[in-house]
């Protein structure tokens, strides 16, 4: 699987080169952090991402390399309240052989947000999510538990069409008891802020930064530094991509993506 790395990284630089299409200004949605965006969507998201992550190994984490395919939606049920669903397959090869190579579904991420209205040319959300006990505690692919969480966001369109934002949070925690250990589960804090800034026209570049507080005694915590683009290649389509870096154990060392997005 780590031949998939280059293989990535070189497809992500070719996308440098891409000509972008004349078009409107995408959604302000971050990669992988689909539920804290400030802004809800104005009508619907679709994205299909893959992921390759270098997972380094933390407390109630073995290091392996990791693809994964997410399958991501948003709708609009109403002017103010978004409707969303994240679902992950992940392919899983260990650096310890006795672990083996699983795939399977890891927990699949369900949202809703409250658009609470703007003052001047800020935008405020108000939003809760569930974790779905969907993927094989056991072989790590996931918690074994529904995890809920709520967060406020708010983000600021500045100068240039540059959209800056930012959400605090809580995620209520079960208790880990996969592979054959057990932790008490720990209420943790979602912190993370970034922006988007359209370049050209048809390409927007963002960046953010994601903390995430221990989520099981004795465990770590969670903090990475994303960066990437998006170009609009037709009329509603966008191709996506994505670099991050590990700044805390429980964190991949190394995620590389590449996605395909429809926002009509």
């Amino acid at each position: 699987m780590r031949v998939l790395r280059p293989t990535i990284l070189v497809a992500i630089l070719a996308c440098l080169a891409l000509p972008a299409r004349a078009g409107g200004e995408g959604a302000y949605r971050m990669p992988g952090g689909y539920a804290w965006d400030a802004a809800p969507i104005d009508t619907t998201w679709a994205e299909v991402v893959l992921d390759y992550r270098d997972v380094g190994g933390a407390a109630y984490q073995p290091a392996a390399d990791d693809l994964v395919t997410t399958f991501a939606g948003a709708w609009l049920l109403r002017p103010d309240l978004e409707l969303g669903v994240a679902v992950p397959y992940v392919s899983r090869d260990f650096d310890a052989q006795r672990l083996g190579s699983p795939s399977g579904l890891g927990d699949v991420a369900a949202w809703a947000k409250l658009r609470l209205g703007a003052t001047g040319s800020a935008a405020w959300s108000l939003g809760a999510s569930l974790s779905l006990p969907t993927g094989d505690e056991d072989d790590y692919l996931g918690t074994g538990n529904l995890d809920p969480a709520a967060w406020i966001a708010g983000g600021v369109h500045t100068r240039g069409g540059a959209f800056v934002q930012a959400h605090v949070g809580l995620r209520a925690n079960g208790d880990f008891e996969g592979a054959g250990r057990n932790a008490d589960g720990k209420t943790s804090v979602l912190i993370g802020f970034g922006g988007f800034l359209p370049v050209r026209e048809g390409m927007t570049v963002f960046a953010s930064f994601d903390l995430e507080t221990e989520r099981w005694d004795r465990g770590d915590s969670s903090a990475a530094l994303l960066g990437g683009a998006r170009w609009e290649i037709a009329d509603g389509w966008q191709i996506e991509a994505k670099a991050s870096v590990g700044l805390a154990d429980a964190a991949p060392d190394l995620t590389l993506g590449l996605g395909l997005v429809f926002h009509p």
